[in-house]
């Protein structure tokens, strides 16, 4: 067991290293490199200094097994360094679990860009999807 969470570990800080160096840019919105997790990540389609932005990401386990995933958040603005969540949870067979999260920016400039990513990883690999929001 042991073994396994050490696995998950490294699988999950390396797509934490390509999401942060950009590399989701590829897959936004959805991307899925993992069959068994397919990952969806939404942001506002609008938003303008100091409103409420809403992220929303989806994590569905195509298993017909209980599966772990450690699923991982993070939030960059204009390429600086993100903040940066994981949690491990538990999802069923054919099931998803869906994250909601609102928040507000009012320290940011118009132009300012946004970025989400989410991760999920278990013991077969990683999906990981981003998206991004120019405030006006």
């Amino acid at each position: 067991m042991r073994l396994f969470t050490l696995k998950m570990l490294v699988v999950s800080l390396v797509a934490g290293a390509f999401m942060l160096a950009g590399a989701t840019g590829v897959f936004a919105g959805t991307g899925a490199q993992n069959p068994d997790l397919i990952v969806v990540a939404e942001l506002s389609d609008y938003a303008a200094v100091g409103d409420d932005i809403s992220v929303s990401a989806s994590v569905a386990n195509t298993l017909n097994r209980w599966t772990y995933a450690r699923v991982c958040w993070f939030r960059r603005v204009n390429d600086n360094d993100g903040v940066r969540r994981c949690d491990l949870k538990l999802i069923g067979p054919n099931r998803v679990r869906s994250y909601t999260r609102t928040f507000t920016m009012p320290n940011a400039q118009p132009g300012t860009t946004l970025q989400i990513g989410v991760s999920a990883t278990n013991a077969n690999g990683t999906s990981f999807a981003s998206d991004s929001l120019t405030l006006s």
